[in-house]
């Protein structure tokens, strides 16, 4: 299958010069082939079907305030410890 086609291209280009390399070459090109199959078969219906796509989005949306929220919190905490922290020093 993928595998032994992609073994044999990488064989026959001369290009590796050990079976570690050879094993690694194919490992990674298996890794991307099947991360553009997961892609298409898995991922895909989310990108075109509207309402999938919809609820991503506002679920992106919630995600990204309540991160923005948790940064500001911790900005806050963060300031107010160097304030009363270098109080002591700067009176």
């Amino acid at each position: 299958g993928k595998a032994t086609s992609s073994a044999a291209r990488y064989a026959l280009s001369g290009l590796l010069r050990s079976e570690a390399s050879l094993g690694a070459a194919v490992s990674a090109e298996l890794q991307e082939y099947v991360g553009r199959q997961y892609e298409a078969i898995v991922l895909r219906p989310a990108l075109t079907d509207p309402e999938i796509h919809r609820a991503f989005v506002r679920a992106l949306q919630r995600v990204h305030a309540d991160y923005s929220g948790a940064v500001a919190q911790l900005d806050s905490a963060v300031s107010a410890f160097v304030d009363a922290e270098a109080r002591p020093h700067t009176q």
